[in-house]
């Protein structure tokens, strides 16, 4: 009945959602669940259809959440405004000590907008994957100032882009 989904529900610690075709529409039906939950400390969103407007969804329920630690949303279509959406909510969210973004179209203005809004004051982020984001040396500029400003950063994945 309803208590026992409940209960299950409250101590959910890892959502895996890898490949299971969710688009901007879905991530705004999840969003809801998401905002307040006191227990999801692992979010795998990997291989989804989301874009910068599914992005928009996901950043309004992490900049109230305070539980997810790991954050992947490798291949969908994060692009620069969903950078800066991110970026925003993610300043407002001391939880996430790991965020992959790999394989996103992200780019040297997405890359910016990430150091900017969010990379260069996270105390908590420890790992950052932005390897195939299409990022160029503006981009890896903008990233090794963050390296600089912040501390806690331990792991920065900058492979297979275009960094000279």
């Amino acid at each position: 009945g309803g208590r026992g989904e409940v209960i299950n529900r409250a101590m959910l610690e890892k959502l895996d959602l890898t490949r299971i075709g969710l688009c901007d529409d879905g991530m705004w039906a999840i969003a809801p669940y998401l905002r307040f939950n006191e227990t999801l400390q692992v979010l795998d969103l990997t291989g989804n259809d989301l874009s910068d407007w599914g992005i928009a969804a996901l950043s309004a329920a992490l900049d109230e959440n305070a539980s997810i630690s790991q954050l992947s949303l490798r291949q969908n279509g994060v692009g620069y405004n969903g950078c800066r959406t991110l970026a925003k909510a993610l300043n407002l969210n001391a939880t996430i000590t790991a965020l992959d973004l790999r394989e996103n179209p992200i780019g040297d203005d997405g890359a910016e907008a990430l150091c900017v809004d969010y990379i260069n004051g996270a105390r908590k982020l420890r790992a950052v994957d932005l390897s195939s984001c299409d990022i160029c040396d503006d981009g890896a500029m903008w990233l090794g100032g963050a390296l600089r400003r912040n501390a806690a950063l331990l792991e920065l994945n900058l492979s297979h882009n275009r960094i000279t």
